[in-house]
């Protein structure tokens, strides 16, 4: 992020006022767009139950044809196909799908009973959806513009040419631009991912990726510019939902290795700031990309798989695991090994204004997810990735870092995990300023001062984003920073013991130095991990559910809320609250909060069974507040967290007695002390109420009215008249 370019501000009003720009595209509603990568039916192909196919007119058997339609199929009868491909072709074209996912353990779920089914030799197959691109490299760089000779082309400009998707990034490729295409020929022909631009003209273009198949329906349009140096934003007029379909047994993950994917795979240039160029929108001339539709309303592109396909879906969280395995659900994955330009990262994400919900995403030896703020070593030129939540997903990586991202990005509900041997590595890398809450961050892999969360540099008039309810394990620094800056944190947990100390350089972006601290708000360190959740070694059997009712973070996480509005700022999400956990379950159980991304499902053996105040409750009278009447204590049976105490004004004790209206003015709870809140005279005072409350205890408090007096003065001994020198 960058201060207002007043300069060009100006530029912009003034090619607006002589009518001299471009007009604003009419884009289509573009709604839910879906990516299958299931393989291609094949004839006389032996298929069993968890098997998912792409049929339809837009696959012939043997090769896809964009335009044509084409679907998704879940198999309900398991046999051998038959020879003609033309049997889906209907289903496909008009039928009823079934639109959820499901059946990843072989049943066939009961959302698909009303689908429209295809008897297919021995087989029987059921229509999920239809499909709009079978790869997230085709999906993401696909155009509606198809490259064309003589013609003038502008910064971002996005083309498609036969099946090749291209871009012209004038930070990139160097040149002049508006450039013109060659007058002939057969325009760009390369493959090469970051090669050295192709010329064209007076045109250089950066291969982007393939488009395997296009629906030519649904395709998300890319920025552009109007005049040179001013980026002008896409304005869609809704948000749009791209459902990441689960592709079957054979093919159970999106991934570099996979046909038509580039390494890493990327969504790139529907909604950034490339090289910090001040952004403005359509029919609006705001200032702030996160405004960019007319009236200064947002849209957003959340990826998140269908119903029935994410591993929330498929994984109980009573029984777990809760880890990292494509046979439950969607996931990005790739065993590249690191080089340039990306090479070994999953997937490099290059657009704002992102939602990405209930997604596995993995990288053995690389970053799971870069956003690459500022780095030109992606996306064909400099990017800053800003406004992108993750919610509800499982992330790991074996690199320099897991995620990172820009500007007011949001995490949470996420499990995280650093497996990397790499030395100042950090799981979670921020630019600016993060909101951060109910996160499971694990650091293994055997590497070096490990840091589970770094934050670079922080906009001084932004309010400082919430990081509670954090659960930070194995770290050697669980928080670290470049600039220092207020932090707003509560009720985080970490396995590191004191106040880690000390300086590192940033190795993902080379940002400054960072320096190690505690992770802001923390109330619980040095834990042992083995005792918070149900497998704490990251590999086949890590499970990042919380372990049972006996764990530290078990009922010690509370409730929070976060609101902030202004362009610049989290109003897209605000109120922040804790919200449904990692499975969706909602929050809080019986009062309880859990610290991590996981809500226990498990019973606490707790018994509040009662309280009691010590002392002989009484005080002088006329003493001042802070004045200590007893201290309060619980008795419990079975494994218990340490309760809070609060005073109570209104309602009834355990016995029914009505509490003191003037408790909670003239008494106070200060730890474990009841005190005097105010100066109080002389005189009795009843029925003065004190509470405690225990997460996930049975009864989860326990309210106790007792008699206080304030005792009078004592008077003063008389002593005898003395009379001479006789008493």
């Amino acid at each position: 992020m960058v201060a207002i370019n007043m300069r060009l501000l100006k530029i912009a009003l003034l090619v607006l006022t002589l009518g001299l720009f471009l007009a604003a595209p009419a884009f289509a509603t573009i709604g839910t767009i879906n990516i299958a990568n299931a393989p291609g039916w094949t004839a006389s192909t032996s298929y069993a139950l968890k098997d998912r196919v792409t049929a339809g007119a837009g696959w012939n058997g043997t090769a896809y044809t964009s335009g044509q339609p084409l679907c998704l199929f879940g198999l309900t009868v398991a046999g051998t196909s038959g020879s003609d491909a033309t049997v889906f072709n209907t289903a496909c074209a008009s039928g009823t799908p079934a639109a959820v996912g499901g059946g990843l353990d072989g049943s066939v779920p009961s959302g698909w009973s009303g689908a429209t089914s295809v008897t297919d030799g021995g087989a029987t197959w059921k229509l999920l959806t239809r499909v709009d691109y079978v790869t997230i490299t085709g999906f993401s760089c696909d155009d509606s513009r198809n490259w064309a000779t003589n013609t003038t082309y502008h910064h971002l400009d996005q083309i498609v040419n036969g099946g090749r998707c291209y871009s012209l990034n004038s930070t990139f490729s160097g040149g002049t631009l508006p450039c013109t295409s060659a007058s002939s020929g057969p325009g760009p022909v390369g493959t090469t991912f970051a090669a050295t631009p192709e010329s064209d003209g007076t045109c250089r273009w950066g291969f982007e990726g393939l488009v395997t198949y296009t629906s030519t329906a649904k395709r998300l349009p890319h920025q552009i510019t109007v005049i040179e140096a001013v980026t002008y934003q896409m304005q869609y007029g809704e948000d749009v939902l791209v459902q990441i379909w689960y592709g079957g047994a054979q093919r159970k993950y999106y991934g570099p290795e996979q046909p038509g994917e580039l390494s890493p795979m990327q969504t790139v240039l529907h909604s950034d700031q490339p090289g910090e160029v001040n952004t403005y929108c359509f029919a609006d001339g705001s200032i702030f990309y996160m405004d960019c539709q007319s009236n200064g309303v947002s849209w957003y592109v959340t990826y998140r798989p269908p119903s029935g396909d994410s591993f929330a879906d498929n994984v109980s969280p009573g029984t777990g695991p809760l880890r990292y395995d494509d046979t439950k659900g969607v996931a990005l994955y790739t065993t590249a090994a690191t080089g340039s330009n990306g090479a070994g990262d999953t997937w490099a994400l290059g657009d704002g204004l992102t939602k990405i919900k209930g997604l596995q995403i993995k990288s053995v030896h690389g970053v799971a997810l870069p956003t690459t703020p500022g780095n030109s070593a992606y996306f064909n030129g400099p990017t800053n990735t800003n406004e992108v939540e993750f919610d509800g997903n499982i992330i790991e990586g074996g690199g320099i870092n897991v995620v990172s991202c820009d500007f007011h990005c949001v995490y949470h509900n996420n499990v995280i995990i650093l497996n990397s041997s790499t030395t100042d590595a950090l799981a979670v890398h921020n630019k600016y300023q993060a909101a951060f809450w109910n996160n499971t961050i694990v650091c293994a892999g055997g590497g070096t001062n490990l840091t589970g969360l770094g934050q670079v540099h922080f906009l001084g008039t932004n309010t400082v984003p919430p990081m509670n309810n954090n659960y930070i394990q194995g770290c050697t620094n669980p928080y670290a920073f470049v600039d220092t800056f207020s932090t707003s944190g509560a009720n985080n947990a970490t396995t590191t013991s004191g106040t880690p100390s000390g300086t590192f350089p940033d190795i993902v972006f080379g940002t400054g130095t960072f320096t190690a601290d505690s992770f802001p708000g923390t109330t619980l360190t040095g834990l042992t991990a083995s005792s918070q959740l149900a497998n704490s070694t990251v590999g086949g059997s890590f499970d990042a559910r919380v372990k049972d009712a006996s764990a530290d973070i078990y009922g010690a996480a509370a409730t929070f809320s976060f609101s902030q509005s202004g362009a610049a700022s989290l109003a897209w999400l605000s109120p922040i609250t804790p919200g449904p956990d990692i499975f969706g379950t909602t929050r809080p159980i019986s009062g309880r909060y859990d610290i991590g991304a996981e809500m226990s499902s498990a019973t606490s053996s707790c018994t509040l069974d009662s309280v009691s105040l010590s002392g002989t409750h009484h005080f002088p009278g006329g003493s001042t507040s802070g004045t200590v009447i007893g201290t309060m204590s619980a008795s419990t049976t079975g494994s218990c967290a340490s309760p809070t105490w609060s005073i109570m004004s209104s309602g009834n004790d355990h016995a029914s007695t009505t509490c003191n209206v003037a408790s909670g003015t003239d008494f106070q709870a200060v730890g474990t002390t009841l005190e005097l809140n105010t100066t109080l005279a002389a005189g009795s005072y009843t029925a003065i109420c004190y509470k405690a409350t225990i997460a996930g205890a049975t009864p989860g408090t326990y309210t106790q009215a007792v008699d206080i007096t304030g005792d009078a003065a004592a008077a003063p001994v008389k002593g005898k008249r003395k009379v001479g020198r006789v008493w």
